[in-house]
C-alpha cells in the first residue's frame, strides 16, 4: 500500500498492472469516462493506500484527478526533481557488511524514479549506473570491480548486480562457517587422577601416566619410550588406586598392589 514517497514508484507499478489486467488503464489517461467505469479504478486506488494518503485524493472527482494528486505529492517533478534524485543517487554509500540485496533495491528505486522523470521514460544508460554503483561500494569489493572492468564485453547494471549478490552470498556463507567452527572447537582438557581416601597428592596428566601422545602404530609414547596399549588399562587401574606404575609389592615382589593388599 502507498505510504508516501518512499514506496510510491513500487506502488504505482503495481496499480498500473492491476488496472491493465482489468482493462481499466485508460481511466488514468482519459478524462472523459463515464462515472460507472470510473468507480472501479477509483475504488482500487482508494483501497490500496494508507489512511495518511487519503487527504491527497479526498477532493478528487475522478480516478485521473486522484492519480495526478498522488503523483504530484510523491514524485519530484521537472528538472529540479531530477537534480535532487541525481544528488541522492551519487550520495549513496554502502556500509561494510550491509545487506547487498537491500542496498541494490534502494539503488534501483532511485534509478527508476530518474527514468520516470526522463524524456520518453529513458533513464540513465548502463555505463553511468555501473560507474555510480561501483563508486558507492565498500573497499572490500574493489577486487571484484576490477575483475569485471577488465572484461572485454560491456558490463551492464544487471550483470554487475548479479555478481555483487553472488559475492555477498559467498561472504555470508564463509562468515557463518567460520563462526560455526569457532564455536564448536573441542575444549582443552587434562586428565586428572585422584588418590584414594587415604589422602596424598593429585596426579594431573603426567603425574600418573606420563605425557602420552598417540603414535602411528596406535601406541602411546612417553618421552622417547613407549607403553603398550594393553598396559594402559592396567596402569590406569593402578593409578586410580593411588599406585604409581612400576610399584612392586614388598612381600611377593609383583606389581599392581601394596603389601597390605597382597593375596599371598
Amino acid at each position: 500500500m502507498a505510504t508516501g514517497q518512499s514506496n510510491y514508484n513500487a506502488w504505482r507499478f503495481r496499480i498500473v498492472r492491476i488496472l491493465k489486467e482489468k482493462n481499466l488503464l485508460g481511466v488514468i489517461e482519459d478524462e472523459t469516462v463515464s462515472d460507472t467505469k470510473d468507480d472501479r479504478p477509483f475504488t482500487i486506488i482508494t483501497l490500496n493506500i494508507k489512511d495518511s494518503q487519503i487527504p491527497y485524493i479526498q477532493d478528487a472527482r475522478t480516478t485521473k484527478e486522484a492519480w495526478t494528486a498522488l503523483k504530484e505529492a510523491h514524485q519530484p517533478i521537472g528538472m529540479n526533481g531530477r537534480m535532487v534524485l541525481m544528488q541522492h543517487l551519487w550520495a549513496l554509500k554502502m556500509a561494510e557488511g550491509a545487506d547487498m540485496a537491500q542496498y541494490l533495491n534502494q539503488f534501483r528505486e532511485l534509478a527508476n524514479q530518474l527514468r520516470g522523470l526522463s524524456v520518453k521514460g529513458k533513464g540513465m544508460d548502463h555505463s553511468e549506473l555501473v560507474t555510480i554503483l561501483t563508486l558507492s561500494l565498500p573497499g572490500s569489493y574493489e577486487p571484484l570491480v576490477m575483475a569485471l572492468q577488465s572484461r572485454s564485453d560491456t558490463t551492464t547494471f544487471d550483470m554487475m548486480a548479479g555478481r555483487l549478490l553472488q559475492e555477498s552470498g559467498r561472504r555470508q556463507i564463509s562468515h557463518a562457517t567460520q563462526t560455526h567452527d569457532e564455536t564448536n572447537l573441542p575444549p582443552h582438557t587434562a586428565l586428572t587422577v585422584h588418590r584414594g581416601s587415604t589422602g596424598g597428592t593429585q596426579n594431573r596428566g603426567h603425574g600418573a601416566f606420563g605425557n602420552y601422545s598417540r603414535g602411528r602404530g596406535g601406541s602411546r609414547n612417553k618421552g622417547q619410550g613407549s607403553v603398550n596399549q594393553n598396559t594402559v588399562g592396567k596402569d590406569t587401574s593402578q593409578a586410580i588406586r593411588g599406585i604409581a606404575p612400576g610399584t612392586k609389592c614388598h612381600y611377593c615382589s609383583k606389581s599392581g598392589h601394596w603389601k597390605r593388599d597382597c593375596y599371598k
